[in-house]
């Protein structure tokens, strides 16, 4: 049994691609063949686009946590070789069921590299704590 996702509306659509960047990454040419694209491009999301996505998950409870790591990552995802994705819709959504697992695997780990920082940049803000007593 597939479940489809409501369409975002439209008043509640961030922002369009104009003025984002895209981080384009090109698939490794011995892995394209069974990856079966040649690069994918996604943008950071935004506050609002990632609350997008969490109310668009409300009340879903099967694999919730993993729909909502698909799901921020295919919000992400804008271009497939090098062809801009349609921001909401069936063939956004047909696009990232087409793709085989393997391309979705590195979309996923395209997203989690835009949005989160390097281990060591993570220890040495950690480091950095005070304890006062207020």
């Amino acid at each position: 049994m597939s479940e489809t996702m409501p369409e975002i509306p439209a008043s509640i659509r961030v922002q369009s691609r104009a003025n984002r960047p895209v981080f384009t990454y090109p698939i490794p040419e011995d892995a394209r063949a069974t990856v079966g694209i040649d690069s994918i491009g996604m943008v950071a999301l935004t506050f609002d686009e990632e609350m997008q996505v969490m109310a668009l998950m409300k009340g879903s409870n099967t694999g919730a946590a993993v729909k909502v790591q698909y799901e921020l990552a295919k919000k992400s995802l804008q271009e497939v070789n090098g062809q801009a994705l349609p921001l909401v819709g069936e063939a956004r959504d047909r696009a990232w069921s087409d793709m085989t697992p393997q391309a979705r695997t590195l979309v996923l780990r395209a997203y989690n590299d835009i949005h989160t920082l390097e281990k060591d940049v993570e220890k040495d803000f950690l480091k950095g704590k005070t304890i006062t007593l207020k």
